[in-house]
């Protein structure tokens, strides 16, 4: 069975995984640029990127720690802040430190996408839970839900948006995962 665009639900699904996983190796690279800028310095980081991108790159080092880097594709950062495109109806996890943060640009073979890092104290189930609630409190559809070892996984849809969270508790801590995509 077909959409409206010709793709199959098996294409949409390979498509959105794509999108998550390119803004998750975005988010990493930043957390690596800022984790050895001792290392690398400021140049040798921009080259790098601009070597396994093909693009320009811009990386700026803040004062606070924090690390940005900027390319075609769009930006990563490890500020703890959410990005200035995070939409107002998805929310932020309360006392949550934000650990990176990032968004790509739409191209003609990628969907528009954001991502943050939440880290909390707070169990995998309690972090699921709240979303879920938020989400539909803003008219999201909850698509899936699920339980897949203690990590808890969600996934939601608001008119040409996807949301998908993956929520992972360990050593007393949970890493959250939001991420958000706008298709075409």
């Amino acid at each position: 069975m077909e959409n409206e665009i010709g793709q199959t639900p098996e294409k949409k699904s390979k498509k959105m995984l794509w999108v998550i996983v390119g803004i998750i190796i975005l988010l990493l690279l930043g957390w690596l640029i800022a984790r050895g800028t001792g290392f690398l310095g400021r140049q040798a980081a921009e080259k790098a990127i601009e070597e396994a991108s093909g693009g320009k790159a811009d990386v700026n080092l803040g004062n606070d720690g924090s690390t940005e880097v900027k390319t075609d594709e769009g930006t990563v950062s490890t500020a703890n802040k959410l990005p200035d495109n995070w939409p107002s109806d998805v929310p932020a996890y309360p006392n949550a430190k934000i650990e990176l943060s990032g968004s790509s640009n739409a191209n003609e073979n990628r969907d528009e996408g954001i991502a943050v890092i939440f880290i909390t104290d707070d169990s995998a189930q309690k972090t699921a839970d709240y979303f879920k609630q938020e989400l539909k409190n803003q008219q999201w559809t909850i698509e899936t839900t699920a339980d897949v070892g203690g990590s808890q996984v969600l996934s939601a849809k608001k008119d040409d948006r996807e949301f998908g969270l993956s929520a992972m508790t360990a050593e007393g801590q949970t890493r959250i995962t939001v991420a958000i995509t706008k298709k075409k």
